[in-house]
């Protein structure tokens, strides 16, 4: 808010905030559309502001007021909750943050530390464009076991169930390890009156997450997995 004035006396006031790159809108939404869980946003905005412009781009989650430390520590919770966690920025206070996440991605017209830190530099700075050829890219690997499992947790956001399975068995296939792909695919199995292959992907799935640690989020006794988180 700036306030003007002449004299001593109030004239007015000037309302300035951040405007959203309709580019910005649709790369969140392509994001999603890849299967990425989740989206979040770390700035040093205050709270009130930092949410509106998290409304309109469509973000999951806001964190709001940080100091480059706090995105550190912010980056470093996410990753025990989803292990793999990639985060753009363009900044000096980004820099600490790029360097923590698993993937860090500057803008091309960022600051120099931002740019030294970060592992992908997109050039041009267009958001959609960089969608674009991150789609591209999966067109031309299509042996990315990763690639298949994200495309097909976003098929089952929108109800694409056979293609869903589809694309988790591609995964599986081309990674056996990937529990994440069996039991995605095992609960779809359960939902398309399939109980015998739903209990096997659901086993495999459990055996996977015991056996890399995460017992957490799985544990297999009989022929129930039971899901605790």
């Amino acid at each position: 808010m700036v306030w003007v004035a002449y004299g001593g006396e109030i004239l007015g006031i000037i309302a300035v905030a951040d405007t959203v790159r309709p580019s910005a809108v649709q790369a969140i939404a392509r994001l999603k559309h890849l299967g990425i869980e989740r989206i979040v946003m770390l700035t040093g905005d205050n709270s009130r502001t930092a949410h509106s412009i998290a409304q309109q781009l469509g973000v999951d989650q806001v964190y709001a007021e940080l100091l480059p430390e706090d995105k550190v520590n912010v980056i470093r919770q996410l990753k025990k909750q989803y292990q793999t966690v990639a985060m753009a920025g363009d900044g000096v206070n980004d820099a600490p943050a790029l360097a923590q996440a698993s993937v860090g991605i500057a803008m091309g017209a960022g600051s120099d530390v931002a740019l030294e830190t970060a592992d992908i530099v997109l050039m041009a700075g267009n958001l959609a464009q960089a969608m674009a050829d991150l789609d591209q890219a999966i067109k031309i690997d299509p042996n990315n076991a990763d690639a298949h499992y994200n495309r097909g947790k976003a098929r089952t956001e929108s109800r694409d169930v056979s293609g869903a399975i589809a694309d988790y068995t591609e995964a599986v296939r081309l990674d056996p390890t990937l529990a994440g792909a069996f039991g995605s695919r095992g609960l779809l199995y359960a939902e398309t009156g399939k109980p015998s292959d739903a209990i096997s992907g659901l086993q495999q799935a459990a055996r996977l997450f015991q056996q890399q640690g995460d017992s957490d989020s799985y544990t297999l006794s009989g022929n129930r997995l039971y899901v605790l988180k």
